[in-house]
């Protein structure tokens, strides 16, 4: 009985220590030094209600080889990363704002055919001027978090 429940233990110990070496990893600093980050938004299409947001992160010198930019998480919503320019990146995101009839009756029954509201959730609990970038180094994958997103016209 000892033996098996020493088996058990390092059989679980095991797993754990497996478990924690394939998890992404999140890191607090981020040594590239950024000048700055902001959004633009632009209104693609007034009857559709498309909204393109632009998303910019300007860093004070070029981005070293080791790293690779991957992806901005904003609002819900993920874009890939383009490069712009040595010190420049760009995410595209496109919001679609989904409105449909509502019929509102005194009788519940009658509203039928309402549908409920599609609410998704990101990856990641930001607030609103948040964003949060994937990038890797040396093939492994970090994450950082981006604050004080400024909106510029």
């Amino acid at each position: 009985m000892e033996f098996f429940k020493k088996s058990i233990f390092l059989v679980l110990v095991v797993l754990c220590f497996s478990n924690c070496g394939s998890k992404q990893q999140r890191q607090m600093d981020f040594t590239q030094e950024i000048a700055q980050t902001y959004y633009q938004t632009q209104l693609v299409d007034e009857q559709q209600q498309v909204v393109r947001i632009y998303f910019y992160i300007e860093f004070k010198e070029p981005v070293s080889e080791e790293f690779s930019l991957l992806k901005i998480y904003f609002r819900n919503k993920e874009a890939e990363i383009t490069k712009v320019s040595d010190r420049k990146y760009l995410a595209r995101f496109t919001h679609i704002a989904v409105r449909g009839d509502l019929f509102l009756e005194s009788e519940g029954a009658k509203e039928y055919g309402n549908k409920a509201p599609i609410i998704t959730k990101g990856k990641f609990e930001l607030n609103k001027d948040e964003a949060v970038l994937e990038y890797q180094k040396n093939n492994k994958t970090f994450f950082f978090k981006l604050t004080r997103i400024d909106e510029k016209q």
